[in-house]
């Protein structure tokens, strides 16, 4: 607690007034030696106690009134983030005050007037030293004001949009920052950061021209999404290192949303309070969180998603709209609109929504031709956010899917084979294998288009890049030069299907690797297929896991649970090495019945029943041709087209699959540079290693020193999921690693950061050894895979900066906002992948193809000739969930959080000025009420002395025989009578 008007301390001064008053009126009274009078005093004694307590009282209450007086005008101040709560000083204060009042009505009684005056003077001694600490403690955080560096954050997401009085919160915040401005010294220099879900510095590095400025601040226009406000304070830090005043400060304008401050993640905190400590001076966040309506409407579509991955041109697709009530009050939308290749689809069915509530409205829709879609949906409704009623996505549609189907029994009759099922199955109506091949071609009904080769004969295939997924139908074995060809082509991306007869060789599939140590298939087949003699086994639809085999089992009309299984194969799961193994299902026996695994980009599955009619009535289900359908949908990587992108510092567009050159492979791992000495000193080579999973004993090769050797690793990191990732190394040297810039772990230990699946991330590692066993293990987990060292697959030596691969083009984006961007076209190992440079926005971008470039896009393109993507928005935005105090407390820990209440309040921070609640309003409230209590306590005391003095005191004549003379004179003339 603090003091806004210190001169006006002389006014406690005030409160000797009734304590001199007391001690003059006591010493008025005169004693007197009168009999009478010291008989009087007596009878009275037992009455004293209470006239001290009396007096006590009064006294107390006299002196905390002048003192209450006083303080008011001293006009007491609470600073925001006080040391010392106001509610211990202020007492303290008052209770020395009022101690050190009553000790001088306790004259006659020394004791306890010394133990009183003594324990007022020491209150008042504490409470003056938790002033003066408050004080030092609040200057010290205003300490370097002069010549400063000023980050201003302003919130540009989707809640900010909304307007209360007419006004937007967005608007608000670009006037505060205005007046921010305006108050700021001359020597103190300004950056704008614009904080969307992908924030961006619209000032590389502070500058002192308010004119430039308040340009800059009238051009601003909110995004969509959420505010990626951890992201922001960096970009602010990175922003506030490229200026020269000694001082740095950040001031953040937001609507106070709790998303995008990453609360839950201590490392990426870590790493902030690192950031910040490496600035000239440490700065203090002063957020300003305008203002939210504590009631309004708002209805927000919160998901749009298609009924399947693989959408062709073959049959109707269902697309999900979900709607979410995220207001404070009922609302009944009008209608949900559509829009998909200028085809407008509408439904008017909502009913009302109460807050909370959700809905999904299923739209059926057939495309007719292949190519990019933009799918348009929004909700016509009346409420108060309107950023957040429409929702936009791209979708490419297939012409074609290419399988080819492995036939390993080709002497049998066409009908007979697992080959024959499987074809008809995915173009039915063939007749024979030849027609099987054309079939689907000759048609828009079917997507898939199937090809069937014998085993004998696969050789002859001269690119088994050009499909999508093979399906091996009771193959025995394959020439090691095809199983090496197919290995790599599940790892681009490509789909493996192993359909086990009775005449596959288990010791092939078996000893089939991958590459050097990890196996290529999910699970070991054991010696020989199993016979059952019980009808009753089939597949035990409750424990499928898999999406293909839940669509099929939840379909209308499965038979799937009447399948009839007469013999199988017994698959062991492998060990799970790298949590890509799956059981996707069981047999009614708890036997496998399908298992699946991940191998780089693509997958691998094995099922335990043949395809043809030899060991189940599988296939003559009416289940069978969507299962494998789905299966073969599953398995296809059509064409890497990544339409659809989260929000980052820059955007990566994959539009087409990885290399067919052999030399791909090679690209998997990092590149690692040792050196001889610590500290990456005394360059001795460079290799390329396959991941960081090493145990070199005291050195990884001759030539380097036995101790005191370092080593650094560069290239990428490509997760799975869009997920939290949590890192942890086992080593006992030194281990640093930095994702994009952020350092996850430092020194040893664990580190966590969200990624997201498919992208590119910047990598860096390095090591130094010191002395004795030299080893380093990197896992890696997220919620969906377990701990597993951080695979080959998943590093390239390519780093995620484009700055090795091959620049094919120059291209053009357009924006959401209508304006053009510079785009450019790589090739690499992950394919075509376009890279788009500019503001980063949510929404609809199309990215427009040269004429005579077209064909080389072809089954990309939407009917303009562009390729339509996203930047997809955080939803959970529409949701307003504020600050909690548990939220402050965690920010709290890692810097100097700050909160006022206005601008005023902040642009006084950036002054040096504290910023609080002063309390001289409730101490002026307090002095009415004790100057009620005092009036009443000096009547209540008056009426009490005033009937004490009307008390009767019975005198006896000295002259007149008392009252027992008389009684005894009674007794004894009754005694003569």
């Amino acid at each position: 607690m603090l003091f806004l008007n210190m001169a006006l301390a002389a006014g406690l001064s005030a409160v000797v007034i009734p304590i001199i008053l007391h001690l003059l009126n006591r010493k008025s009274s005169k004693s007197m030696d009168w009999g009478a009078m010291q008989f009087l005093v007596e009878s009275l004694a037992t009455r004293s106690r209470r006239i001290q307590l009396e007096e006590a009282l009064l006294m107390a209450c006299r002196c905390l009134l002048f003192a209450l007086i006083a303080l008011a005008m001293m006009r007491p101040f609470v600073p925001s983030t006080s040391f010392v709560p106001w509610v211990v000083v202020l007492p303290l204060g008052l209770i020395a005050v009022a101690a050190f009042g009553v000790s001088f009505s306790m004259w006659h009684h020394p004791k306890w007037r010394w133990r009183l005056l003594v324990g007022s003077l020491g209150a008042l001694g504490l409470c003056v030293a938790f002033i003066g600490l408050e004080k030092y403690l609040d200057l010290k955080r205003f300490g370097n004001l002069g010549e400063q560096d000023v980050a201003i954050i302003i919130d540009a997401s989707t809640s900010m949009t909304m307007e209360i009085d007419g006004v937007s919160n967005f608007d608000r915040a670009r006037q505060e920052a205005r007046e921010i401005i305006d108050s700021g010294g001359r020597a103190t220099s300004y950056s704008i950061i614009l904080a969307g879900p992908s924030p961006e510095a619209l000032i590389d590095s502070p500058l002192n021209s308010r004119l430039e400025l308040y340009d800059i601040l009238d051009d601003l226009k909110p995004t969509r999404g959420a505010m990626q406000a951890f992201d922001a304070l960096t970009l602010a830090s990175l922003v506030l290192s490229r200026g020269y005043n000694p001082g740095k400060q950040i001031v953040v304008i937001s609507d106070g949303q709790t998303l995008g401050w990453e609360t839950e993640s201590p490392s990426r905190w870590n790493f902030l309070d690192d950031a910040f400590d490496n600035l000239p001076s440490r700065p203090k966040l002063i957020v300003r969180n305008l203002p939210l309506p504590a009631n309004f409407r708002n209805v927000s579509i919160s998901d749009l998603t298609v009924s399947r991955k693989v959408v062709g041109i073959d049959r109707p697709v269902t697309i999900n709209v979900t709607i979410e009530n995220t207001g404070t009050e009922a609302v009944s939308p009008s209608s949900i609109e559509l829009t998909v290749g200028g085809e407008v689809l509408s439904d008017n069915t909502i009913g009302q929504l109460v807050p909370g509530a959700s809905e999904t409205i299923r739209f059926s829709h057939q495309f007719r031709e292949a190519g990019s879609y933009e799918v348009h949906a929004r909700v016509v409704v009346d409420d108060e956010l309107k950023e957040d009623d429409y929702y936009e996505t791209a979708l490419n549609v297939l012409g074609s899917l290419k399988v080819l189907i492995v036939d390993g029994n080709p002497s049998s009759r066409f009908i007979e084979s697992a080959s024959a099922f499987t074809a008809l199955a995915l173009a039915p109506g063939s007749a024979n294998a030849a027609q099987v091949q054309t079939a689907a071609m000759k048609s828009n009904e079917f997507l898939v288009e199937p090809e069937v080769v014998a085993a004998t004969e696969i050789k002859k295939i001269s690119n088994l890049f050009a499909y999508h997924a093979v399906i091996l139908a009771d193959v025995p074995r394959l020439p090691e030069s095809v199983a090496e060809e197919l290995s790599l082509f599940v790892k681009r991306g490509g789909g493996l299907l192993v359909a086990p007869g009775r005449r596959v060789l288990p010791e092939f599939y078996g000893s089939w690797m991958g590459d050097e140590a990890t196996p290529l298939m999910p699970a070991e087949l054991k010696s020989e297929a199993v016979n059952v003699d019980d009808a009753g086994l089939a597949p035990a639809i409750s424990s499928f896991n898999h999406p293909a085999l839940k669509l099929v089992a939840v379909a209308e009309r499965s038979d799937l649970s009447s399948t009839a299984v007469g013999a199988y194969w017994v698959l062991e799961p492998i060990a799970n090495m790298d949590g890509a193994v799956n059981v996707a299902g069981n047999l009614n026996n708890g036997r496998p019945f399908m298992v699946e695994r991940r191998w780089g980009r693509g997958h691998v599955i094995m099922l335990a029943c043949s395809l043809d009619i030899n060991g189940s009535n599988l296939a003559t289900r009416q289940s069978f041709v969507p299962l494998i359908h789905e299966l073969v949908y599953h398995l296809a990587n059509p064409s890497g087209l990544q339409l659809n992108l989260e929000p980052g510092w820059e955007l990566s567009i994959r539009l087409g699959g990885g290399s067919d050159s052999e030399d791909e492979d090679s690209n998997n791992g990092l590149r690692g540079e040792y050196f001889m000495k610590r500290g990456f000193r005394d360059r001795a080579g460079e290799r390329i290693d396959r991941d960081v999973n090493f145990h070199w004993g005291d050195r990884p090769f001759r030539g380097l020193p036995p101790d005191n050797w370092s080593v650094r690793w560069t290239g990428s990191l490509r997760p799975r999921y869009s997920e939290e990732y949590e890192f942890e190394v086992h080593t006992q040297d030194t281990f640093n690693f930095w994702l994009d810039g952020v350092q996850i772990i430092k020194r040893r230990g664990k580190g966590s950061l969200p990624l997201n699946a498919g992208q590119l991330y910047d990598v860096r590692i390095e090591f130094e050894d010191r002395r004795g066993d030299a080893y380093a293990k990197l896992h890696w987990k997220s919620h969906s895979q377990p701990w597993e060292i951080v695979p080959n697959s998943q590093w390239l030596v390519q780093r995620g900066d484009f700055a090795t691969m091959e620049k094919v083009l120059d291209l053009n984006a357009l924006g959401p906002d209508g304006s053009r961007r510079m785009a450019e076209l790589f090739r690499g190992p992950e394919g075509m992948i376009g890279k788009v440079s500019g503001k980063v926005m949510t929404g609809l971008y199309y990215l427009e193809i040269p004429a005579d470039q077209k064909n080389s896009f072809s089954g990309m393109l939407d009917h303009e000739g562009r390729i339509p993507f996203t930047v997809k928005s955080n939803t959970a935005e529409s949701q307003l969930m504020t600050w909690t105090p548990t939220d402050i407390e965690f920010m709290e820990r890692y810097v100097s959080l700050l909160q006022p209440e206005n601008s005023e309040q902040a642009a006084g921070i950036l002054l040096g000025e504290s910023f609080g609640e002063e309390l001289w309003k409730y101490l002026a409230v307090s002095v009415l009420f004790l100057l009620l209590g005092e009036i009443a306590l000096s009547r209540w005391i008056a009426l009490q002395r005033r009937t004490g003095l009307e008390e009767t005191v019975d005198f006896e004549s000295m002259m007149h025989p008392g009252k027992a003379f008389d009684e005894q004179v009674v007794r004894l003339k009754k005694t003569r009578n």
